[in-house]
């Protein structure tokens, strides 16, 4: 079997391995956070429309429809 340039022993092998899940976790931490604000943002904007939407004067014209009064 051909010796590689380089002997990786155990802790070699081991230090590798964490250094890739850290990576791996900080990403996946960073995504799921900018996913979560992307999130919120979507939700404050909808909430806002709803509000804006619901000002005014209104006259009841039957029992139960509205009609905008401006």
């Amino acid at each position: 079997m051909p010796r590689l340039p380089f002997y990786l022993g155990r802790i070699g092998k081991t230090n590798i391995g964490w250094a890739v899940i850290t990576v791996f976790g900080l990403y996946s931490f960073v995504f799921a956070k900018n996913q979560v604000d992307k999130q919120r943002y979507e939700n404050l904007k909808a909430k806002e429309r709803m509000l804006n939407s619901n000002t005014g004067t209104y006259e009841v014209t039957s029992t139960r429809r509205f009609v905008k009064a401006d």
